[in-house]
């Protein structure tokens, strides 16, 4: 068996793959609950809702086998950027939390590198 403290990269690129399956399955479940509440199929809408609480469990228990995906570090992280010149530690919370709940909602398109736009060309809030 691997240790993940002696093959930290390959720990992280396991648990990021199966956080990409999962979310895609669970992409796929949300679909299919808000299909079954616009049905009225009650039935189908809550068992659905149960494949999805545990997806979500599971999804849970995955990201935290990696430091990299644990919300508390992160959170800790942007905060200790506060300062009295810039801003206070509540706000850079406020964007790490933004910046996880934006990642895990971006809409899949068609889009290449050449489409993203330069950071030069963002305002600087957005940085």
């Amino acid at each position: 068996m691997l240790d993940p403290q002696v093959f930290e990269t390959l720990n992280y690129d396991i648990v990021n793959a199966g956080r990409e399956v999962l979310a895609q399955v669970i992409t796929r479940m949300e679909h299919n609950l808000t299909a079954a509440v616009a049905a009225v199929d009650k039935t189908v809408a809550l068992a659905t809702a149960r494949v999805l609480l545990a997806a979500y469990a599971d999804l849970d228990a995955l990201a935290a086998c990696d430091y990299g995906f644990l919300l508390g570090p992160w959170i800790r992280d942007a905060r200790k950027w506060a300062n009295a010149s810039d801003g206070p530690a509540g706000y850079y919370e406020w964007q790490a939390r933004s910046q996880v709940r934006k990642a895990a909602r971006l809409p899949q398109t068609q889009m290449s590198d050449a489409d993203l736009p330069l950071s030069s060309d963002l305002p600087s809030a957005q940085l």
